[in-house]
Order: C-alpha cells, then sequence, then structure tokens
C-alpha cells in the first residue's frame, strides 16, 4: 500500500467518524474523545509516512514525521520503536538508547524494542550491556536467531569466541534458510583456525544465498585456508566472473597460490599480476610474481619483481631469496653471491638463504664456504634433506679434487 492511498484511508476513516459523531452517534462521546481518535489517526497516517521515508533512507524526513506522530499520540509505540531505529540509522546511539529503553518499560514483553536496544547499547560499546539485551529478546521470542547472531558477534567482538562457538552450536541446528547464522558460524570456525569447518558452514551460507558475494569471498577464503585449493580456483573463478566485482589484492593473491599448487603456474603468473595492479605497493605481491615467474623459467622477470619488492621493502627475505636465486641460474655468480651475503648477515638463521648462497660458493668452487653453508642450514634445520644431499655433493666433488691433484 502507497503512502498516499494509507493516508487517503485515514483520512475517509476519521471524517466518516466525525461524520457518525454529528448524525445521531452516541451522545457521550465527547470532542476530546473525538480529537484523540483523530489525532491517533493522523499519528498512524504520519508514521506510515516515516516507514516509507526510512525505507528508502531519507532518515531526516523519517525522523521529522516520527516526532509529528509521537507528538499528537505519545503513547503510540510503534512510532516511538520507529524513532528508536531512525535514531540508530543517524548514529544518535545515546538517544536511541533512551527512546528505546522507554518503550520495553512499557512493553515489557516485546522483543524488538529490546533487540533494538541491544543494537544501540552495541554501537555505544556497552558490550555487556548489549549481550543481556540479546539473550533477553530471544528469550522473549525464540524465533529470533537475529538476536542470537547478534550476541555472537559482540562475543567474537570482546574475544569471547569460545562463548560465541557454544552459543552458536546450540542454536545452529535451528538455522534452517537463515545463511546469517551459517556466515557467522563460519567466521567463528575461522577464528578458531578451524578451516575445513569454516568451509562448511561459508558452503551453506553461500548455497542459502547464491548471489551474496561476500558469501562467496568468505568460502573461497576458508577453501584455501584448508587446502582445498582445487575448490578454491573454481569458487574465486567464479567470483571474478562476476559483472562489476572488483576484487582486492588479498583475492588475487589467494588465487595465485591456489593455482601454484595445483600447478598451474601460468595461471597463477596471471593472479600475481594483477594482484600487484590492484596493490604496485606491496612487496608481498611482486614476490609472488617473483616466484612465480621463476616456476615459470622466466628469470628475467623473476629478477625485475624481486628488484620491485625490494625497493619497496629492502629487508624482504623472500625477494633477496628469488632475486638470488635467478642471478645464480644466469650464471651471475658474483652478484649473486654478494646479494645473498649481504642477505645472510642479517637472516643467519634463513635455511634456504644459506643453501642458496652456499650452492653460489659450489658452483665457484668455493667448497669450504659450501659446506659452511650446508652444515649451517643442518644446524638450524638437522632434518632437511636438502642440505645434506647438498652437503654430501661437495663431499664428494672435494673427494673427486683430492684424487685427481693426487694423480
Amino acid at each position: 500500500m502507497t503512502t498516499k492511498t494509507t493516508a487517503r484511508l485515514a483520512w475517509i476513516l476519521v471524517v466518516g467518524m466525525i461524520i457518525s459523531v454529528g448524525c445521531g452517534g452516541p451522545q457521550d462521546v465527547s470532542k476530546q474523545q473525538v480529537k484523540a481518535q483523530w489525532d491517533q489517526s493522523r499519528a498512524t497516517m504520519l508514521y506510515s509516512v516515516a516507514s516509507e521515508h526510512l525505507r528508502v533512507g531519507q532518515l531526516d524526513q523519517a525522523f521529522i514525521k516520527t516526532r509529528e506522530a509521537l507528538a499528537l499520540a505519545p503513547e503510540f509505540h510503534p512510532a516511538s520503536i520507529l524513532l528508536g531505529k531512525v535514531l540508530i540509522e543517524q548514529g544518535n546511539y545515546a538517544d536511541a538508547i533512551t527512546v528505546l529503553a522507554t518503550v520495553c518499560e512499557k512493553l515489557p514483553q516485546a522483543a524488538e524494542p529490546v533487540y533494538l536496544l541491544g543494537v544501540a547499547q552495541e554501537k555505544m560499546r556497552q558490550y555487556d550491556s548489549a549481550l543481556v539485551s540479546y539473550r533477553k529478546a530471544y528469550m522473549l521470542d525464540n524465533s529470533r536467531l537475529d538476536a542470537v547472531n547478534a550476541a555472537a558477534e559482540v562475543l567474537m567482538l570482546t574475544d569471547r569466541v569460545e562463548a560465541a562457538k557454544s552459543l552458536i552450536d546450540d542454536t545452529i541446528a535451528r538455522a534452517g534458510n537463515e545463511p546469517a547464522m551459517y556466515e557467522t558460524a563460519g567466521r567463528i570456525a575461522m577464528m578458531r583456525q578451524d578451516y575445513v569447518a569454516a568451509e562448511r558452514y561459508f558452503q551453506d551460507a553461500h548455497d542459502l544465498d547464491f548471489n551474496n558475494v561476500r558469501y562467496r569471498e568468505l568460502l573461497g577464503e576458508a577453501q584455501f585456508l584448508s587446502g582445498d585449493y582445487a575448490e578454491a580456483v573454481q569458487t574465486f573463478t567464479h567470483l571474478l566472473a562476476i559483472k562489476d566485482y572488483r576484487a582486492g589484492a588479498t583475492t588475487y593473491a589467494m588465487l595465485g597460490d591456489s593455482f601454484m599448487a595445483v600447478g598451474r603456474h601460468v595461471d597463477a603468473r596471471n593472479a600475481y599480476l594483477k594482484s600487484t595492479e590492484v596493490n604496485p605497493n606491496s612487496s608481498g605481491a611482486w614476490v609472488n610474481l617473483a616466484q612465480a615467474s621463476l616456476a615459470l623459467g622466466d628469470d628475467e622477470r623473476a629478477m625485475r619483481s624481486a628488484r620491485s619488492a625490494l625497493s619497496i621493502d629492502a629487508n624482504n627475505v623472500d625477494a633477496t631469496l628469488v632475486l638470488g636465486y635467478a642471478m645464480l641460474r644466469n650464471g651471475k655468480l658474483t652478484d649473486a653471491t654478494e646479494i645473498l651475503s649481504k642477505a645472510v648477515a642479517r637472516h643467519g638463521d634463513h635455511v634456504q638463504l644459506q643453501l642458496v648462497l652456499g650452492r653460489c660458493h659450489q658452483l665457484a668452487g668455493k667448497t669450504e664456504l659450501a659446506q659452511a653453508c650446508y652444515n649451517k642450514a643442518l644446524a638450524i634445520e638437522p632434518d632437511n634433506l636438502l642440505a645434506r644431499e647438498l652437503l654430501r655433493t661437495t663431499s664428494e666433488s672435494e673427494t673427486q679434487r683430492i684424487v685427481i691433484i693426487h694423480n
């Protein structure tokens, strides 16, 4: 029903009432009663108008019309509840709390004003009070799963993750077709690093609201973190195909990592390239591109990308490692040794740096220096098989060199 239709009906009812009173209606109906009925009808009309203003986001008009309705009928509680909603939307949380607390006193069995009071309290960071309100709203009306969801959000916000999990676990069976409940359960699982459970919950939310982009983003992230890379590739690919969707650099990075994990290095490089375009000031994005280029044998691009990363963060160990290794593969032993030696001086406990520097020394014929690097790597990681193999090859090479000299 439109606002104009509502106003017209209210006017007809009031006029009809006045006519009936003036044409032989009950004589004990006083003028005050007629005025009260007229004010109530006008307040109802203004309430409908204010509701429409709120629906379309015209908050100032919604506030004005609601106040006008309450001026005519101060005990018209739906208008007071609506005023609380408008104040919350306007960010006037303190006044919202005052209005809604009064309504809660007058309507002790009504769940909606209690829930809205919790919203205003949460916005004011009165978290314990908000929890009380949300729980009371659910007790008054156990069909209000939004109150449970909101309480869980507050618990997560205040680092009470296990309490949030317990609350959701107690009600998730009743979630039915409410995707928000599954989303909350998924985010709790993410906070607990239970990525398999998170993937399951986000899949449920996504299945219930297939067009919700946020659910698909969360699903892809959970799939990636749970190691379900093939599914993550599919989810992120579908996400990027959505018209006008603008992915962040992190999304492209996770897609690139997923492609790398399933051996699709070209696709990984392309995803990482998009990540650098979205966030060119991220050294990590350039390192990812360098690593993918290295996997494809494109050493020149790997070196360029690694240098871009180092121009942003000169202490990026991964960028130094990729740059040194790419130089090593291109026979630039002197440059690689210089870069890696400086990095090892700063990060002596980095196993991969020790191994690549050792390999540079080994190829340059500096066996003792190479062995020192490999032994250092083994001291850090005694079970490192690559370090053991490289150390073995240097020992064999040194033995062969000695034999040749003696012969």
